[in-house]
């Protein structure tokens, strides 16, 4: 939780100390509401990509804290699949959107979520494509250069009693 005081100027929140009235408060009390009801709708919506929300909050002029910014943190688990982390990527893109104002660090997300969905779109594709390949059939030849190799023979037999070659994406 970080808190800002009124009392220092940050230059970012305005500074309402000395002066207490009823439309200040009204104003702290409703930008207050926005931002939790803001990363709520990013908890809801985000579903198991999406943690807890933490809040920066300011002192208000009645002395009390209100919530002035928030976040919540977003990880896909190491170990998922690719396709359950393209379905997860593709919660986090719905959820940093959802909001009617998304703030300018939501479209930042955005776009690296579009990134993240990207990659792992291409992951599945090479994954697929490897599987098309098992059939001897539909494989491509693999034809190696062994012409700078000096000793050929030597290195032709070990590449003939291999098993198979695997391709790492």
């Amino acid at each position: 939780m970080r808190i800002l005081d009124s009392s220092a100027s940050s230059g970012v929140y305005p500074d309402y100390s000395g002066r207490v009235n009823k439309e200040t408060l009204r104003n702290f009390r409703n930008y207050h509401t926005e931002v939790q009801a803001h990363e709520r709708l990013h908890q809801a919506i985000g579903g198991a990509a999406v943690g807890s929300a933490s809040y920066v909050y300011q002192r208000g002029p009645d002395g009390r804290f209100y919530a002035v910014g928030g976040r919540v943190n977003v990880s896909i688990p190491a170990g998922t699949s690719p396709e359950d982390a393209l379905r997860m990527l593709r919660q986090v893109q719905l959820a940093a959107i959802s909001p009617a104002s998304p703030s300018s660090q939501d479209l930042a997300t955005t776009a690296q979520v579009i990134g993240a969905i990207r990659r792992a779109q291409t992951r599945i594709d090479q994954l697929q494509a490897a599987k098309a390949t098992k059939d001897p059939s539909a494989a491509p030849k693999f034809r190696p250069d062994y012409s700078s190799v000096p000793d050929f023979a030597k290195v032709a037999g070990v590449l003939a009693s291999s098993p198979k070659f695997i391709l790492y994406a």
